[in-house]
């Protein structure tokens, strides 16, 4: 029975997921009326470790549709699920350098106001997931191990 959970883990893809990778070209709009297009996204290498989590990224926007003044907010780890079913995170460096790496391939649209002229975006805010088990979930809800092998279990049967 456990080999078939170690090859498996083996052979599925490790699932790295970012709140807009599904809506290329969604339409972003700041509170001065600038908007502008994602265009391109780069899925961030899964760093070395065991632990899932994300990372949020801030940068500016320019006139040209490039980023500039990336940092990273926050990286954070799952630890577990609270009573309500909720997933708790803690602080943790593991996904800093992948994302920063990731964050120099995003690219936009050059940014237009409601008058059609050149406008700038500033500190638009971005979110790298990083997750080693999925089935079919929600794209910003994790997984635990322990809620994986359950599953695999009861579609195995």
């Amino acid at each position: 029975m456990y080999r078939f959970f170690y090859l498996l883990a083996l052979v599925l893809p490790l699932n790295i997921s970012s709140e807009t990778s599904n809506s290329l070209n969604r339409v972003i709009t700041d509170e001065n009326g600038c908007s502008t297009k994602l265009n391109q996204i780069m899925k961030p290498e899964y760093p070395l470790t065991d632990h899932q989590g994300y990372a949020t990224i801030s940068f500016n926007i320019g006139n040209d549709g490039l980023i500039d003044n990336t940092e990273i907010k926050e990286s954070m780890c799952v630890t577990k699920r609270d009573e309500e079913g909720s997933i708790i995170f803690k602080k943790c460096p593991f996904f800093i350098n992948k994302t920063l790496i990731a964050s120099k391939y995003i690219k936009y649209s050059p940014p237009i106001n409601k008058d059609g002229e050149a406008c700038k975006i500033f500190n638009h805010n971005h979110r790298f997931n990083f997750k080693l088990y999925t089935i079919n979930e929600k794209e910003n809800d994790f997984l635990l191990r322990n809620e994986f092998i359950k599953k695999l279990e009861t579609n195995i049967d």
